[in-house]
């Protein structure tokens, strides 16, 4: 999984003895806020053109570890082409790797042939920052609200 967006968060390192109840405290708390952030990432997600179209927003998947004092949740995708649309591209040329020629359709043109082009890069798209940043204080307080009950309370 090609990792694009990754959340720590942190509480004070449990009372002696603590760590069991963390680590159940935080499966709790990453349980509850997966399909959430999940959703929200898949929703800014861009849905492209073509054949793939929306084929990044059906492939977003995550990942959760924890140990005692932080729990991290990460969110991406297998999909290859992933850091060229969260990071973007410089302007670069295509040229063709097995055939003598590109060819592809424009709006303007229709098919075209060409030895190669000049691509102008693509402008990088932090849709998951977008997606996420609205809810980082529903996440902090429910983490925090999860952790207290676990602990019986605040520490």
């Amino acid at each position: 999984m090609s990792s694009f967006m990754q959340f720590t968060f942190t509480e004070p390192p449990p009372r002696p003895g603590g760590n069991a109840a963390w680590k159940i405290g935080a499966a709790r708390w990453a349980t509850a806020t997966r399909p959430l952030v999940r959703t929200a990432i898949k929703n800014k997600a861009p849905i492209g053109q073509g054949r793939n179209a929306g084929k990044l927003k059906g492939s977003i998947t995550q990942r959760t570890t924890s140990r005692a004092g932080s729990v991290v949740l990460q969110f991406g995708s297998p999909l290859p082409y992933v850091p060229f649309v969260v990071d973007g591209t410089r302007p670069h040329m295509i040229v063709p790797r097995n055939k003598r020629a590109l060819a592809f359709t424009t709006a303007a043109a229709g098919q075209v042939f060409a030895k190669r082009v000049n691509h102008p890069g693509t402008r990088s798209n932090h849709f998951a920052s977008r997606a996420v940043e609205p809810l980082l204080p529903e996440l902090r307080d429910s983490f925090s609200t999860i952790m207290s009950g676990v602990f019986g309370g605040p520490q």
